[in-house]
């Protein structure tokens, strides 16, 4: 009842990396990506209920240039993970999933990893049970008695290093100052093995190009992995146009679509992208969109592929996200 009551509103779904251990690997984050035969599982059991369009005909809908097809999905990938390319895109291919990656240039070209990674990895090989580190000012203890315990910590610390509203450049100094201390201290860091790691390595452009050849669309995802709200007019304006200017460079063909990294911008930036020739953004926000939405601020849900069948539909079709706010709103009531 809930997918028929919103079949005119578009589906765009969200994802990071596409990985699991059954590809041989000398580590394995505690950052979450979708298992291969779950990513699998999911495509067969939403492409029984949906219409998988790309993110060119998601936009165009919304735009009211093409008329809405009920119940559609749009496919996402943030980041630019080699394994998307490698492991992800056969999967979709074989289901007829279009889908649009969005790359970081910057990483395509220098081959380094998202410092999130590299902080990761650095946790998992250094003696940091019981340590206190400052993260953005306050005190951050880290709990590495069991993996589980360590994968909580780096979450905290992950979303402490995110959600603090200072410059982007500040946090960058202050996590690679960290990683490259842990590093130190475990005598090993991730670009060490990058070249033969799948997790964390980023596609190089011979990857993006053939995918792009067999139907894949390539989004920019600034250069560094900026997070455009939290910098100047003009670092954005870098960000936005070196990365479109290059990808299309790279590929011969056109950029018109753009990811905000960490979900982050502002309606400066959202206006900058648009000037720089982007078509549409996408956030972070979760839900769906509607006929006349906001081009540059487009919403998505995370791609569901944990559950039952039931529950992989309800997450697809925006049942569990309206849930979700209805029991928050009751509580912030219940509390008041």
């Amino acid at each position: 009842m809930w997918r028929f009551s919103s079949r005119r509103q578009v589906t765009i779904l969200r994802a990071h990396g596409v990985m699991d251990s059954s590809v041989p690997s000398d580590w394995t984050p505690m950052r979450a990506q979708i298992p291969l035969e779950r990513l699998d599982r999911a495509l067969g059991i939403l492409g029984r209920s949906y219409r998988f369009v790309s993110l060119d005909e998601a936009v165009k809908m919304i735009a009211g240039e093409l008329p809405i097809r009920s119940n559609c999905i749009a496919f996402t990938f943030d980041d630019g993970y080699r394994n998307n390319f490698r492991h992800g895109w056969p999967i979709l291919k074989r289901h007829g999933a279009p889908a649009t990656f969005f790359v970081c240039t910057g990483h395509v070209e220098g081959g380094t990893p998202f410092w999130f990674d590299r902080l990761d990895y650095a946790l998992q090989h250094a003696a940091v049970h019981g340590r206190t580190f400052s993260i953005g000012g306050k005190p951050c203890e880290i709990d590495a008695s069991d993996r589980e315990s360590l994968r909580a910590s780096f979450e905290v610390v992950r979303r402490r290093l995110k959600a603090a509203e200072r410059h982007d450049g500040e946090m960058r100094r202050e996590v690679e100052d960290l990683a490259s201390a842990l590093e130190a201290e475990g005598g090993t860091a991730l670009s060490d093995i990058l070249d033969r790691d799948d997790w964390a390595a980023v596609a190089g452009w011979p990857d993006i190009r053939q995918a792009q050849q067999e139907g894949a669309t390539i989004g920019s995802h600034t250069v560094d992995h900026v997070r455009l709200g939290l910098v100047g007019p003009e670092q954005a304006r870098e960000q936005l146009l070196g990365s479109k200017q290059e990808i299309e460079r790279q590929t011969g063909q056109p950029c018109h679509h753009f990811c905000f990294p960490s979900g982050s911008y502002s309606e400066e930036s959202t206006v900058i992208a648009r000037e720089c020739g982007y078509r549409s953004a996408v956030t972070t926000r979760d839900g769906r969109n509607r006929v006349g939405d906001d081009l540059m601020t487009l919403r998505r849900l995370t791609l569901p592929y944990e559950g039952t069948e039931t529950e992989i539909l309800a997450q697809a079709c925006g049942l569990t996200d309206m849930l979700g706010r209805v029991r928050a709103s009751f509580s912030r009531g219940g509390a008041a």
